[in-house]
């Protein structure tokens, strides 16, 4: 019994170990998608900027000034995204009632109206697991209300032969085929959801057509989320 006990100890502070390589390089990644772009962007507007004083070119030196203003917003930004990101705890009633309470949060905001169609009665997953859902959910919600010029919004939730669904789908302008696929491709937002899908299993697919909205799916086998739960 002393060495199964002592083997456990062993497996619970390697398996301690690898969530917080995990966790290190998913913020890595992020430190380094949504940061170090724009420390770049404002280190070459820098550079013209100097040029342009030394020039006395006062029409390209504000333009500059303005462009690393613009940068500095962003970074800012996303600086407080990733502390509020970092500092959020699961909902203790579970990732259900968390969902529910994101789409009563963003109800009317941006002129958005969202509806909850939940299918699956009982989700059985790990708090790390809940965590990466919820935030992949508010992304996609947050994505909406900033971009989507849409009225009505929709996250739904199903369960079909052994995996669980979740849609975020709105009615608004949609996207071209070029930006939807580059949508899809590139944007750092976007490239972390993926990042966070494949912490727990998952992949995340989008669509849009112009004029007539975009979704978001993200989709995770049930096997994976017990054995994980269960561990």
């Amino acid at each position: 019994m002393l060495g199964l006990a002592l083997e456990n100890a062993r497996l619970a502070k390697e398996s301690l170990h690898a969530g917080v390589m995990q966790e290190r390089q998913l913020l890595a990644g992020e430190v380094h998608d949504s940061l170090a772009q724009n420390l770049t962007c404002m280190r070459m507007r820098t550079a013209l900027l100097r040029d342009a004083i030394s020039r006395h070119d006062d029409a390209r030196a504000l333009k500059y000034l303005a462009e690393v203003d613009q940068s500095l917003s962003v970074a800012h930004g996303r600086v407080r995204e990733l502390i509020t990101d970092f500092r959020t705890h699961m909902d203790p009633h579970g990732l259900l009632h968390a969902l529910g309470d994101a789409v009563s949060h963003m109800e009317g905001l941006g002129g958005v109206h969202f509806e909850f169609d939940n299918q699956v009665q009982m989700l059985t997953l790990s708090a790390d697991q809940e965590l990466q859902v919820f935030h992949i959910v508010s992304e996609a919600l947050a994505n909406v209300v900033k971009h989507a010029q849409a009225t009505r919004g929709r996250l739904t939730l199903e369960q079909s032969h052994g995996v669980y669904c979740i849609t975020v789908e709105d009615d608004g302008i949609g996207l071209p085929g070029d930006r939807a696929h580059n949508a899809d491709h590139g944007h750092f937002g976007l490239n972390i959801m993926r990042e966070r899908a494949r912490r727990i299993g998952g992949r995340i697919e989008f669509g849009s057509r112009s004029g007539e909205g975009t979704w978001m799916r993200l989709s995770f086998p049930e096997t994976h989320f017990g054995k994980e739960a269960l561990a």
